[in-house]
């Protein structure tokens, strides 16, 4: 198991929100993940999605990893984000998280599986990224989403992913 020098997770007061998790083991660069809606993960606790996260960056070389989300709303289910309209899913502080984790990363990756496309959410957040950084991902599905990490092999390389291009 890992030690960390520092994690944490930024809560709505009622915990229905995740705005951002941080994890690092060490000084130097962060890698952030920006995938389709955080689930049980908090300030301690990890989930697979997590330690998959983990085990990409220190294979790469960083210190610390920052996931932000498209949809802040906690659900284990991503299914679950229809039943709510885009702001209520979204959570009101959740641009400024996105924002702020590109510009504190030096490497960030989309990540958000298919159901990116719900509220035309990963169009808005690819511009945004595509803006402040170099957006990259590990694998492309066939709905020309960037792949979410869970389910990929573990020794896999970023590559710089232009919002569709397929690898």
């Amino acid at each position: 198991a890992i030690t960390y020098d520092d994690g944490g997770a930024d809560l709505s007061q009622n915990e229905r929100y995740r705005y951002r998790l941080w994890r690092s083991w060490g000084p130097g660069a962060r890698c952030a993940f920006v995938m389709l809606n955080p689930s049980t993960a908090d300030a301690s606790k990890d989930d697979p999605t997590i330690r998959r996260c983990i085990g990409y960056a220190r294979l790469w070389g960083f210190d610390g990893i920052e996931v932000v989300n498209l949809f802040a709303l906690r659900s284990t289910n991503p299914k679950s984000l229809y039943r709510y309209d885009n702001e209520f899913c979204k959570g009101p502080a959740n641009d400024d998280a996105i924002g702020d984790a590109a510009n504190s990363s030096s490497l960030v990756i989309c990540a958000w599986g298919n159901h990116g496309g719900l509220y035309k959410r990963s169009q808005i957040v690819f511009v945004k990224l595509r803006h402040l950084c170099v957006p990259h991902a590990l694998g492309v599905t066939k709905q020309d989403q960037p792949a979410h990490p869970l389910f990929l092999n573990s020794n896999l390389k970023p590559f710089p992913w232009d919002g569709r291009d397929r690898r």
